[in-house]
């Protein structure tokens, strides 16, 4: 069994993580299929004590001093592990009016999206920025709206207690008609896209606008096709975005599609609705420009996330001060399975560390060592 990714970087897209302490821990009456995989598979995840850790960096490829740091830092931070040189490193990126303070008011930073922890951070950025991009090149900013409906049932899993208790607040009724009331509709186009499963009851593009699809490849809007709804506004059928930098050169439509969303509405009640729209968001990827704001970013994973963009040292700009204990003081277990991996194939470990289990086999390493605390517990 191979197990493909960086596992200190991202937990799974949807459900708990197999190597998380949580999973399983909690006493149920009753438990569910999806909680009975998940403590499996922990049961499984906790038999790997062979790790091989591929460590050749494919981001940072300058080779000055402080790109030489900023490869050392990333690879300290993936296991929250960072010393007294990479947190001095990283205050030296902070921008500042100090000579030597990297300086986001450049020229070179000027269009270039700024990573936040939080997406209602970045939904007013864009916003800001949309329109001030618009009265810089002359254009016309045109609001495109949604189209919702009313939808019955949930997407939850309802075999799970927690979406059960989430589903007490959904109020959907009997409906005439899946048509919206328009004053409940502009309601739930001002939502902020939190509160929408992250699919904007707006959007705001013009002529020009820069975007991001798939697989970091760079766009720029070039037209649309759109149409009014019921309530006289526009909405946006397809959206017609122009390949950049050395892809060939085509011009792409984007069409819209139905998505299911429960809208959490101000009062704390939530609402299934289907909403119709083109699927346009911001992604990540590499950048030589990399501003990041860490102030509110709780683990080292956002941490590395954000910093791990940058292509280089000298485009990395860090926009305020951040808490350096989120990035320290972490058990490696990964590396120090990779470094009895590494031992066991030279021929250099004692016969005695010999676990079938992870702990045990870190114990037996780091009593060898002379490294072992007691009350030590799994990180994984």
């Amino acid at each position: 069994m191979i197990f493909a990714g960086d596992f200190a970087q991202l937990a799974p897209v949807t459900g708990t993580p197999l190597y998380s302490r949580s999973v399983g821990t909690q006493k149920k009456f009753k438990t569910s299929l999806k909680d009975q995989e998940e403590a499996i598979g922990m049961a499984l995840w906790h038999l790997t004590t062979v790790v091989v850790m591929l460590t050749k960096n494919m981001r940072q490829k300058a080779q000055t001093p402080d790109d030489d740091q900023l490869r050392k830092t990333l690879e300290n931070m993936r296991y929250k592990s960072c010393t007294d040189v990479d947190i001095a490193y990283l205050k030296m990126r902070v921008a500042g009016r100090g000579l030597n303070s990297p300086k986001l008011a450049q020229k070179e930073c000027r269009n270039v999206p700024v990573i936040t922890a939080h997406n209602l951070q970045k939904d007013h950025i864009n916003l800001m920025g949309a329109h001030r991009f618009a009265r810089e090149t002359g254009q016309q900013i045109t609001s495109f709206y949604l189209v919702d409906s009313f939808r019955g049932g949930t997407t939850q899993d309802m075999t799970l207690k927690a979406a059960r208790a989430r589903n007490k607040k959904v109020v959907d009724g009997k409906h005439f008609s899946n048509c919206i009331p328009p004053e409940q509709q502009e309601i739930i186009w001002s939502l902020e896209p939190k509160y929408t499963n992250h699919k904007a009851g707006r959007l705001d593009l013009c002529v020009v606008t820069e975007c991001c699809m798939t697989n970091s490849a760079n766009t720029v809007v070039v037209g649309w096709s759109a149409d009014g709804d019921l309530a006289n506004r526009p909405t946006l059928n397809t959206l017609f975005v122009e390949l950049l930098e050395g892809l060939p050169l085509n011009v792409v439509p984007l069409v819209k599609r139905s998505d299911p969303v429960e809208v959490v509405l101000l009062n704390g009640n939530h609402l299934c609705i289907t909403r119709k729209q083109v699927p346009v968001l911001s992604q990540g990827q590499n950048r030589d420009r990399n501003p990041v704001d860490l102030q509110n970013c709780a683990t080292y994973r956002g941490f590395y996330v954000a910093l791990s963009r940058s292509t280089m040292s000298d485009g990395l700009i860090i926009l305020s001060d951040f808490q350096k204990t989120h990035i320290r003081y972490k058990a490696a277990e990964l590396e120090i399975l990779s470094e009895i991996t590494r031992l066991r194939h030279e021929g250099q470990l004692p016969d005695h560390i010999n676990g079938h289990h992870r702990n045990t086999l870190i114990r037996q390493y780091q009593l060898w060592k002379g490294q072992y605390r007691s009350g030590y517990k799994s990180d994984y």
